[in-house]
């Protein structure tokens, strides 16, 4: 995929916000912005009300995850070869970040963290385990980072003088995360098929629900706050959280390409409970 569109839904017609030669491999899309990250290792960021480029910056290899946090004050990218870029974005709202971002080009160590760089205005480095790459991220509530390596997902909170690091699970690959709109609520789905549902503010994993196959999409439904649907195999199932219950579940009659979108739409799935066949 070489362009990205923004779509009005009144009109029908779409307006390009960028197009490279080099083809997009990630987006996340914020409040107003959007970010693009390609397989030449750049990194864009759009505003989807103008369509201007906000900010752009390189680390010289295919990009694999990008992130933007809620407010659009945030930005967290990662790429193949384990290099992690973060920089902010706006001003007032990303203070913790800035704070942090400041105390680490000042010289403070980290123990999380190595091989700390900088260029226009962003900070690259790597975990501190040499091999560990992040291939999954998302932003909670309060600005934290939600990560997934192979091994383990973790929460990355900025304080005045730390990047303080929590880990939430460290038992198989995790496919899929997604944090629900209120920014208090973690969904991992697990290469095993294992769902576990986290309260971040409690820091407690509040349900674990066991899938068949391994979960490719995990996805809360935005004005049902007990609701999320998962993608395992070709079947997409919704659940009732409250009450850890299956609603529905219907065939997929489609493989997503998780390089080129990192979630799908939803799809509206039907009132009685239908099995792939």
């Amino acid at each position: 995929m070489n362009a990205i569109y923004s779509w009005d839904p009144d009109s029908g017609h779409g307006q390009p916000i960028d197009t490279r030669k080099a083809a997009i491999a990630t987006l996340d899309v914020g409040k107003d912005l959007v970010a693009l990250g390609d397989f030449a290792g750049r990194v864009a960021v759009y505003s989807l009300t103008s369509r201007a480029k906000i900010d752009e910056f390189s680390l010289q290899a295919p990009i694999e995850v990008v992130a933007i946090s809620p407010e659009d004050s945030v930005l967290f990218a990662s790429t193949g070869e384990g290099t992690i870029a973060i920089c902010t974005i706006g001003e007032p709202t990303a203070r913790p970040w800035r704070a942090w971002l400041g105390t680490l080009l000042a010289g403070s160590p980290t123990p999380e963290l190595q091989a700390v760089t900088t260029e226009k205005g962003a900070i690259t480095c790597r975990l501190r385990k040499g091999d560990e790459r992040v291939l999954r991220a998302a932003f909670a509530s309060q600005q934290r980072l939600i990560g997934a390596t192979k091994d383990r997902v973790f929460l990355a909170s900025p304080a005045d003088d730390a990047l303080v690091f929590d880990t939430l699970s460290s038992e198989g690959e995790t496919r899929s995360l997604e944090v629900d709109r209120s920014g208090d609520r973690l969904a991992i789905g697990g290469a095993d098929g294992v769902l576990k549902i986290w309260d971040l503010a409690e820091r407690q994993l509040k349900a674990v629900l066991q899938l068949p196959n391994s979960i490719q999409r995990v996805r809360f439904i935005p004005d049902r706050p007990d609701q999320i649907a998962t993608l395992d195999g070709s079947t997409l199932r919704l659940w009732d959280l409250s009450v850890l219950t299956l609603l529905a579940e219907a065939c997929a009659r489609w493989q997503p390409d998780e390089r080129i979108v990192p979630a799908p739409a939803l799809v509206s799935l039907p009132s009685r409970r239908e099995l792939c066949k």
